[in-house]
């Protein structure tokens, strides 16, 4: 028995190790790099081929269950059957090291184009940024355009809502940056994007804190009521970038405290400074006091 065991491990090393050929069939997906046209199957057709390589190889090769496809590129517009023998090097380019196509079996593949089209779409914009100290956004970064026009099969189109750029990692920033992204779309093959590229823009300043102090307004006081709030002034800590440095006013802000906290609750003794308005371009550090006691005169 052990003999037996023996002379059979051989005899499958010495089967694996010899060269063979075997019919297979492979996935191919073609690509139409004009038209971008979705085709029949969208893009995937069975194609019969004989390949050669050692036994081993070939077993591995013929058991995957789900093959990458090979990828035929060319323009397509105007065919309607794609003959296949000239496509004989782009298949051994893309089959495993140790495996060759000898023969392209398949004769050729009939082309049936679906009628392209277009939906547009908002442009989704990805990033990351870490600053230097004392450096920050002077304002909300922004994309050029803020959407594209898709286009593809409608089947495809429908699912398509938005269309998200590739991630922008950017670290430690002290300048701002202006510059030109691909919009790929190696996700979903059959849909070309257009324009191709968008522009990023993200102004970046240094900042400098400063302080000022603003009046509280008393909303909801239909009543006229005499009301005194102490204190009566609010001290605002920002941020602002060194070029808005002598841009910011005190009518720029708002502070004001909301009376209907106290008619919903009567027992309060403290309303809250709520910040309404301020410039976009400041970042608010703290607010002083955050509350303020109040009198009411009846």
């Amino acid at each position: 028995m052990g003999s037996l065991f023996f002379a059979t491990v051989i005899w499958f090393l010495f089967y694996f190790s010899k060269d063979y050929s075997l019919k297979v069939w492979v996935p191919v997906r073609l690509l139409d790099t004009v038209s971008f046209g979705k085709l029949e199957k969208s893009g995937i057709h069975p194609v019969y081929i004989q390949i050669h390589g050692r036994g081993w190889l070939l077993t591995q090769f013929n058991s995957q269950k789900n093959k990458e496809p090979i990828y035929l590129k060319g323009d397509f517009r105007i065919r309607r059957i794609l003959k296949l023998k000239g496509f004989l090097q782009e298949i051994n380019n893309q089959l495993p090291t140790g495996i060759h196509c000898e023969e392209i079996l398949s004769d050729s593949i009939v082309l049936r184009k679906i009628v392209q089209h277009s939906k547009k779409v908002p442009l989704q914009i990805s990033y990351q940024v870490s600053f230097q100290k004392q450096y920050y956004y002077s304002n909300q970064a922004r994309i050029y355009p803020d959407s594209v026009l898709l286009l593809g099969p409608d089947s495809i189109l429908k699912k398509i809502h938005s269309w998200k750029m590739s991630s922008i990692l950017l670290n430690s920033l002290n300048h701002s940056v202006d510059t030109m992204i691909r919009l790929s779309s190696k996700r979903i093959p059959e849909v070309r994007v257009s324009p191709e590229f968008a522009r990023i823009n993200i102004h970046v300043d240094r900042f400098t804190e400063n302080l000022i102090n603003l009046p509280i307004k008393i909303l909801n006081n239909e009543e006229g009521r005499a009301i005194n709030l102490l204190p009566s002034r609010v001290e605002i800590t920002y941020l602002v970038p060194l070029s808005y440095y002598f841009t910011v006013r005190e009518d720029l802000f708002e502070a004001q405290v909301d009376l209907n906290e106290w008619k919903k609750n009567p027992g309060l003794r403290k309303l809250r400074v709520n910040l309404i308005r301020s410039p976009d371009f400041i970042r608010i550090v703290r607010k002083n006091p955050a509350q303020v006691d109040f009198l009411i005169f009846k």
